[in-house]
């Protein structure tokens, strides 16, 4: 018999953007919606983004920059500081970085 899973509570979630308007990454709001309506909490990290129509339970931490390796080093602090408040999942979605 196998034991139960425990629920996942909270996913962070690492993407190029959250952004509804994007012509290549709009899709991607609708994946962190889907998830949203299954876990306590979704938290993006995106180089963009607005939560403007995301579920209440969706947190968006940004790390955009001039410069790729700024960027590197922003994505890294946005990471460390979304799992240090715990995570059951994460998952990186079209992310290059």
């Amino acid at each position: 018999m196998a034991s139960p899973r425990a629920p996942v509570r909270r996913i962070v979630f690492a993407t190029q953007a959250l952004d509804p308007e994007s012509p290549i990454l709009a899709a991607t709001v609708q994946v962190v919606d889907e998830l949203a309506a299954r876990v306590g909490e979704v938290a993006v990290v995106a180089d963009r983004g607005t939560l403007e129509g995301r579920p209440g339970n969706v947190t968006l931490r940004t790390f955009g920059a001039l410069r790729r390796p700024a960027r590197l080093v922003g994505f890294a602090r946005a990471v460390n500081a979304a799992l240090a408040e715990g995570a059951d999942a994460f998952v990186a979605h079209m992310i290059p970085l």
